[in-house]
């Protein structure tokens, strides 16, 4: 790649950025695993990533070499399709690097110019949250600016990016000691460590592993990314039932503002949010952009047309649309459930495990949560109308999940009418293990007896990644097992911390051991040593592979005794 290291124009700030965007990509699952502030729903890689998408989506095929206008048009895009907190961060962060431009009024900069950028992105984006918080993605991103601004005189952005992402590390360090929730959790902050994989990406631009571009163009660019506002695109069966709709119309509108200077942006949303809930509003050079959940949108029309002159109007019934929808869905997926003592219902992760439970322990009502982003909503919306359905007095429930285990008396103090157990199953491997001992010729109380009884005698060993260390000065993965929730051993090596675990769960009466895997270690030596190690020491032993794409546990290992 021939560029100019010392002159910044339009092509190379693209294509630094479509860089930072594909690295954001390729390691979206190790953000998301950080995430456990400002709530732990495991979502911040894939928001800025998203986010950053639909920017690259606007800029790719852009023929310009001036800076200013691809910077506009990437705040701009960014701005109006921001997702999540980290999102909208991002997106003031490009729009007051782009502000800084237009004022600079120049189709190339150097590097003082471009360092003077980011300082106005960082304080945009800054200014744009009403309480920011220290020890997440703003102090980072103030932090390492600052630092190579007061630094200055670097030969090349090469140097000047090494610089920014070294300072970036070191902030991102200190990123427990200012958030007390991440060092419980003895976690980084995991929008900090999405700037600092986003950076990464546009260093490689300048070296010989540039990350190559067409490779990923079909996954985020050529298809268009599902709207941040279109309520149209909620997965089918999260619907909710009509009494539950407060607010009747989604209401999205898009005006240009007739004095933007003069617009008072926190007076506007305090003033709309009175018409209703779900309150967005977003201004960029113009534009006003503001999507509600009202019962009143022709007030809110009125009102939004006092600042401008309208754009785009789109207003949708979604209390007609859950009323069509629930006619078009009545046998969907599953069949009405038939009368008899008992249901069981079972959360699993993805299709997989979806088909074992279906055919393997015909379990009657399976709900698939494979994106963790909207776990508790989505769980919520589709177990209600389950029980809603439901024509018997028993239910067995297999919550497979934590965050739905810990919650879910939410929902079944709501239900007093019928006899609902919940299984304490933390994670598919639990699941599968109280599943095993289900007897459909027995009753109701002794399925309840042996499905603990085995729940109590087997053990269900995990290893987790611990992502603390991933962005670390000294960069070493790290591997925590636990045996039953409970803390074992960590190492920095999968292939030595996987038989330990199974030399800790493994006893003289172990008959049969289950691996729930994810996909990505069907070759790893992990897995291959794995069972080389059970076939050696453990011939007797019965082994039983299983592929668990939950994304959240490496390896899931059961032990039947």
């Amino acid at each position: 790649m021939s560029i100019s290291e010392q002159k910044i124009d339009g092509l190379l700030f693209k294509e630094m950025v479509i860089n930072g965007t594909i690295n954001l990509k390729k390691n979206c699952q190790k953000i998301n695993n950080l995430n456990v502030f400002p709530v732990p729903d495991g979502d911040t890689g894939t928001n800025m990533y998203m986010t950053m998408a639909e920017g690259i989506r606007h800029i790719y095929s852009l023929n310009e070499n001036s800076i200013i206008e691809v910077s506009r048009v990437l705040a701009n895009a960014l701005i109006m399709n921001s997702k999540g907190n980290s999102g909208v961060i991002l997106s003031q962060f490009f729009s007051g690097f782009s502000n800084k431009l237009i004022k600079l009024k120049k189709n190339f900069i150097n590097i003082e110019e471009f360092i003077q950028s980011l300082i106005s992105g960082y304080r945009q984006a800054y200014s744009s949250i009403f309480f920011p918080v220290e020890g997440t993605i703003l102090t980072v991103l103030r932090d390492s600016i600052e630092a190579i601004n007061n630094q200055k005189n670097f030969n090349n952005m090469e140097e000047l990016l090494n610089k920014i992402i070294e300072y970036a590390k070191k902030s991102l360090a200190k990123t427990p000691e200012l958030l007390p929730i991440l060092k419980e959790s003895n976690v980084v902050d995991s929008g900090a460590a999405g700037l600092i994989y986003f950076f990464e990406g546009m260093l490689l631009c300048f070296k010989d592993s540039n990350i190559s571009l067409k490779e990923f163009y079909n996954d985020f660019i050529i298809s268009k990314e599902v709207e941040v506002f279109d309520d149209n695109n909620i997965n089918k069966t999260s619907y909710i039932n009509c009494s539950e709709i407060l607010y009747c119309y989604c209401t999205e509108l898009v005006v240009n503002l007739y004095n933007s200077k003069e617009f008072d942006l926190l007076k506007f949303r305090k003033k709309m949010s009175k018409f209703g809930n779900s309150l967005i509003a977003i201004v960029n050079e113009n534009l006003l952009k503001i999507h509600i959940h009202t019962n009143k949108p022709g007030l809110v029309l009125t009102n939004l047309l006092k600042y401008g002159f309208l754009i785009k109007s789109k207003i949708d019934n979604m209390k007609e649309q859950n009323k069509n929808f629930l006619k078009q869905q009545k046998n969907y997926n599953n069949k009405q459930i038939v009368q008899k003592n008992y249901i069981l219902i079972a959360i699993v992760p993805n299709e997989t495990i979806y088909n074992i439970f279906k055919k393997d322990f015909k379990v009657d009502r399976i709900i698939i949560i494979e994106n963790r982003k909207f776990i508790w909503d989505f769980f919520w919306k589709n177990f209600k109308e389950i029980l809603n359905q439901v024509e018997c007095y028993n239910v067995i429930l297999f919550p497979n999940d934590s965050e739905i285990l810990a919650n879910i008396d939410l929902i079944t103090k709501s239900f007093a009418n019928l006899n609902i157990s919940v299984i304490n199953t933390n994670n598919i491997a639990q699941g599968y293990n109280a599943l095993v001992s289900f007897d459909e010729t027995l009753s109701y109380d002794e399925n309840i007896f042996n499905i603990s009884d085995n729940i109590t005698n087997n053990l269900v060993g995990k290893i987790l990644f611990n992502p603390n260390y991933n962005l670390s000065e000294n960069s070493v993965f790290e591997f925590k097992a636990f045996v039953d929730s409970i803390f074992f051993k960590k190492h920095n090596n999968l292939d030595i911390l996987i038989i330990e675990l199974l030399k800790k769960m493994i006893t003289k009466t172990t008959q049969l051991v289950t691996i729930f895997y994810d996909q990505q270690l069907e070759k790893h030596s992990s897995l291959i040593g794995l069972e080389k190690f059970l076939s050696k020491n453990y011939s007797d032993v019965e082994i039983n592979k299983i592929i668990n794409n939950d994304h959240l546990h490496y390896y899931l290992i059961l032990v039947e005794n």
